[in-house]
C-alpha cells in the first residue's frame, strides 16, 4: 500500500518540475531581509523530490543567523563551499557558535555584527576574533538601537 502511494505521488505535476525550476522557486522564497534559512523549510515538506532539489543545493544555505543555532548548523553543513552571509548577534552569540564557524569562516562573503553597545566592545570583539575572512566583502557593525557603519 506504502508503495503504491509513493508511486502516485512521482506521478504528481509538481514532481515532473525540472531541477532548475525548483531551484529557481526557491530562491525567490526567501525575502532579501531573512536572518536566515528559516523560509525555505516549508518548501522541503512539498515532496521527497523538492526536498532532495532544495537540500542539494547549497546556495539555498548560506544565510547564518547565531539567534538559531540549530538552524546554523544544518545551513553549514549544507552549504558547503558556498559564500556565506553570517548573521552574529552578540547578545546572544556564544564561544561554542563561534567554534561551530570555524570550519567555515573562511567563505564568509558579508558579516553582520549586532548589539555593539560601545565603540570599546567593537575594539574589543575585533581583537580578539580570532579568524581570517579572505572572501569577506562587506561587514556591518550594528548597535542595539540601529546601524552604525557600513563597511565595504
Amino acid at each position: 500500500m506504502i508503495f503504491t502511494l509513493s508511486l502516485q505521488n512521482l506521478l504528481q505535476p509538481v514532481n515532473k518540475l525540472p531541477p532548475e525550476i525548483v531551484f529557481r522557486i526557491a530562491q525567490g522564497v526567501p525575502h532579501k531581509y531573512d536572518e536566515d534559512a528559516k523560509s525555505i523549510i516549508p518548501l522541503n515538506h512539498v515532496c521527497r523530490y523538492w526536498r532532495e532539489s532544495i537540500v542539494s543545493s547549497p546556495e539555498h544555505w548560506t544565510k547564518i543567523y547565531s539567534k538559531r543555532s540549530n538552524l546554523a548548523v544544518l545551513s553549514l553543513e549544507r552549504a558547503k563551499a558556498a559564500p556565506l552571509d553570517i548573521n552574529l548577534d552578540l547578545s546572544v552569540t556564544t564561544s561554542a557558535f563561534f567554534d561551530l564557524l570555524t570550519p567555515y569562516i573562511q567563505n564568509t562573503e558579508s558579516c553582520c555584527v549586532r548589539a555593539i553597545l560601545a565603540i570599546e566592545d567593537l575594539t574589543r570583539w575585533l581583537l580578539n576574533f580570532p579568524w581570517s575572512m579572505p572572501s569577506l566583502r562587506a561587514l556591518k557593525i550594528c548597535g542595539p538601537e540601529g546601524d552604525w557603519e557600513s563597511i565595504r
